[in-house]
């Protein structure tokens, strides 16, 4: 409504200072007013279409494009520059092995897919420590101290630094203020 009434306004401002400017130019010669008269009339167009082309909220959001995590030169122009769709499905990470599932957790961090790969790991009862930014998978029923709190026993750790392999730690004490709840993203 604002904006119809804005228009108009503009409008009708344009029309009477285009009128007054040609009975002030009433001396000029009749081609000269109708030129002046043609380029006031091109004014008026192009403004009216600058209206219907105003900048809206959403014109000004930028929006996240991909970004490969893994940046460097690719000989085949017709690679594909965003992932596949299948690679978003749930469904799918429930078949993926571990070290898949740790290899996608690691080295893409902050996608969907890191996201998935850490609720499936959830799924297989694997708990993700904070401080030491790895996974660990209780061994047995070896838990031996367990409260609100912590657990201690024994658990295996995943080291995907060094050896990417399962390493033991006997007599662990797994905090849970450091025990990670939600799933990154």
């Amino acid at each position: 409504m604002d904006e119809k009434k804005n228009e108009e306004d503009i409008n009708n401002s344009i029309k009477t200072n285009e009128e007054t400017k040609i009975a002030n130019n009433s001396k000029l010669s009749k081609s000269t007013q109708m030129l002046l008269e043609r380029n006031s009339l091109k004014l008026q167009e192009l403004i009216e279409g600058s209206y219907k082309n105003c900048i809206i909220k959403s014109d000004r959001e930028q929006y996240r494009q991909y970004v490969p995590r893994m940046l460097w030169g690719n000989p085949c122009k017709y690679f594909p520059a965003t992932p596949l769709l299948e690679f978003q499905s749930p469904q799918l990470f429930e078949k993926f092995n571990l070290d898949t599932l740790f290899f996608i957790f690691y080295y893409q961090p902050g996608t969907y897919q890191q996201h998935l790969a850490s609720k499936e790991l959830k799924k297989k009862s694997w708990k993700y420590h904070k401080k030491y930014t790895t996974w660990f998978f209780p061994y047995g029923n070896t838990i031996r101290i367990s409260n609100d709190k912590s657990e201690k026993g024994t658990y295996f750790s995943f080291d995907y630094e060094t050896t990417w392999s399962n390493q033991l730690k006997e007599n662990f004490l797994f905090e849970h203020i450091y025990l990670e709840n939600e799933t990154p993203i």
